[in-house]
């Protein structure tokens, strides 16, 4: 399948669509630094079909934002093979154009900082977005089960409180990544998204692990 890259004017008349998706598909941390509001981020290394069409349930146009210098081919096949059957093409970040598109952005914490706040902070609330299984066999103590595919009903989203200090986590960063977007898309600004793997997250100091021994049965 031939992908278009978008110019800056064609990007624009498609910003202006709202029936269609903005799919993110740079690291996270580039995502964190600055993107388009209401714009999903989606990893190239983590697509979950099950996932995705539980957040995505109708298939729906979308057009994906690339890191300058990267190929969008790999992407769109994985896309592709989760429903996004229209991509209208693809726009490339880094221009100077792309910085004064860039209206949001997600705080990132290692974990060091998050063993700090969770004492003094009562309106902390730490969601941890694996799997069931992930959750089961080992999670923060403290913290609240999300599962990604989970936040597709908007009835789960509504039950974080209004003055919530979100922190968000997950195995690597991609999946509280792409939680924090589908968050911030629903009104939710005030967010922080751990980045490190589990095994970082579970060994750092001031960081107790739980576990749910009947869910492994």
């Amino acid at each position: 399948m031939i992908i278009t890259a978008l110019s800056h004017d064609a990007f624009l008349r498609i910003l202006s669509d709202e029936n269609n998706l903005i799919v993110d598909t740079r690291v996270p941390a580039k995502f964190a630094d600055g993107f388009i509001a209401d714009s999903v981020f989606i990893s190239t290394q983590q697509i979950y079909p099950a996932t995705f069409h539980s957040i995505f349930p109708e298939r729906i146009s979308c057009t994906l934002i690339i890191e300058k210098g990267t190929q969008p081919e790999a992407m769109v096949a994985a896309l592709n093979g989760i429903g996004f059957i229209d991509i209208t093409g693809f726009f490339e970040a880094g221009s100077p154009e792309w910085q004064n598109l860039c209206g949001d952005m997600v705080i990132t914490i290692d974990p060091d900082e998050l063993a700090m706040d969770l004492p003094h902070d009562d309106n902390l609330v730490l969601i941890d977005v694996r799997s069931v299984t992930e959750f089961a066999e080992g999670h923060l103590k403290g913290a609240q089960h999300l599962a990604l595919e989970d936040m597709g009903d908007l009835a789960n989203i509504a039950l974080i409180p209004e003055e919530a200090n979100v922190y968000l986590y997950c195995s690597n960063g991609n999946r509280s990544m792409t939680a924090a977007s589908l968050l911030k898309i629903q009104g939710i600004h005030n967010i922080r998204v751990v980045m490190a793997d589990w095994e970082v997250i579970s060994s750092t100091p001031g960081l107790k692990i739980e576990k749910v021994p009947e869910k492994l049965n």
